[in-house]
């Protein structure tokens, strides 16, 4: 299976917090480099997280990151 990363985009909510909201995905390629497939072209910073098991969503700490 490909070495596969979900690209998110960091939004503040109303609570105050960091939610991450999935963007995009980016796969290694087998030459080298990577592919990525964004679904919206947002206007802000994004990051690459691997996927997470059980929800697919970023852990804790990813959610506390904030640039």
């Amino acid at each position: 299976m490909a070495e596969r990363y979900n690209l998110c985009v960091p939004q503040e909510g109303k609570d105050g917090k960091t939610y991450w909201n999935q963007v995009g995905v980016m796969f290694r390629r087998d030459k080298g480099g990577f592919s990525i497939k964004l679904h919206i072209l947002p206007e802000t910073n994004i990051m690459a997280f691997p996927p997470k098991e059980d929800s697919g969503r970023p852990s804790r700490d990813e959610e506390d990151w904030r640039p």
